[in-house]
């Protein structure tokens, strides 16, 4: 494990993982996260929202 986790050039079972979920959960894309709080914030990024934006919760 320690030898095959490479997070910078998403290589090993990281890469591995990453694209078995994305191949299950039908998606071109799937980013882990370490943590709950690093997963909203990548969203957040990828969203383009940022300070100041209003983001509301309707559905």
């Amino acid at each position: 494990m320690e030898t095959a986790v490479s997070i910078p050039d998403r290589s090993g079972v990281v890469a591995d993982l990453e694209d078995a979920l994305a191949s299950y959960l039908c998606v071109r894309h799937v980013v882990t996260t370490c943590t709950g709080t690093a997963a909203p914030h990548s969203m957040y990024a990828a969203a383009g929202i940022g300070p100041g934006d209003e983001v509301s919760s309707r559905r």
